[in-house]
């Protein structure tokens, strides 16, 4: 497995270059631009941009757009917010990959590069072929000792066993990602689950077991991190536009005036409007109940 912070090491290595990141979500799509300078990654530019208004939508609603018109909107985000690289990496949605911990027998890395493929099987609910693999042995100070089923089929074993980090992308995903990048004249040099890039974000070094929660338009991603691992993972059906929406029935007003209120307002609503703020609260209880 080649890890996503060595690739970033290697590409910032090459003098003069920049590299973009792009998220494309349902509702918007983010870009930044970094190179390298006296040893460090800088930030060169960003942007965002409502995928909404290509949909004939209001700014903030969820979006399902055809592989062509989120390569006319990430142009014009290029061009808007100045991204010149023209390497990219792109985050891919939780909906489309798997991220699992899996217990494996301590072997070398070309025999669990065999195996990790077959055990792959026993979580991933897809043919393997339709899906890219990746996996990293997770540091222990002690490896574990556990029963192991022989592959011989002899029964159980006793034998030494560490925890793997195994993450799965569809390979569909991957395909529409990289025409609509070709499409905006850039290529594709790496992936990212997006929760892997939302930990790295908004964690240090926390040792304790942390809760995150990306919440998105219309669906909520909630990993539980350990050491700066994310040993579960879920998501909720239920998201910002959510709000929107129940704002925009309760207070009678068009879902443009309801999105503009919960970013104005969001949950401080003052005395005379705790029905909003109430009907606000009502989503998040969903997501986190």
């Amino acid at each position: 497995m080649v890890n996503l912070l060595d690739r970033l090491r290697e590409f910032f290595l090459r003098k003069g270059k920049s590299v973009a990141g792009i998220d494309i979500g349902s509702s918007s799509i983010k870009v930044v631009e970094l190179y390298r300078r006296r040893g460090r990654v800088v930030l060169k530019t960003y942007g965002e941009l409502a995928l909404g208004p290509y949909a004939g939508m209001e700014i903030g609603r969820a979006t399902n757009l055809p592989q062509e018109k989120i390569a006319d909107a990430l142009r014009d985000l290029l061009r808007e917010s100045g991204v010149a690289a023209k390497q990219c990496g792109i985050a891919i949605p939780t909906a489309s990959s798997l991220v699992s911990l899996i217990e494996m027998p301590v072997l070398d890395e070309g025999q669990l590069a065999q195996m990790i493929p077959f055990e792959a099987r026993k979580y991933i609910p897809l043919p393997v072929s339709e899906v890219t693999l990746d996996w990293w042995v997770i540091p222990r100070e002690e490896v574990k000792t556990a029963g192991i089923e022989s592959r011989a089929g002899s029964g159980v074993t006793k034998g030494k066993v560490v925890d793997v980090l195994l993450a799965a992308i569809l390979n569909d995903t991957i395909s529409k990602c990289r025409e609509i990048v070709a499409r905006s004249g850039l290529e594709c040099s790496f992936f990212e689950i997006e929760i892997f890039s939302v930990i790295r974000s908004v964690l240090g070094r926390e040792l304790a077991p942390v809760l995150v929660a990306d919440i998105g338009a219309a669906t909520t991603k909630l990993a539980v991190v350990e050491g700066g691992i994310a040993k579960s993972s879920h998501m909720v059906n239920r998201g910002s536009q959510d709000v929107t929406f129940a704002l925009a029935r309760t207070l009678n007003i068009s879902v443009r005036e309801a999105e503009k209120f919960k970013r104005v307002v969001g949950l401080e609503a003052p005395p005379d409007e705790r029905e909003a703020r109430d009907v606000s609260v009502s989503v998040f209880q969903y997501i986190f109940a």
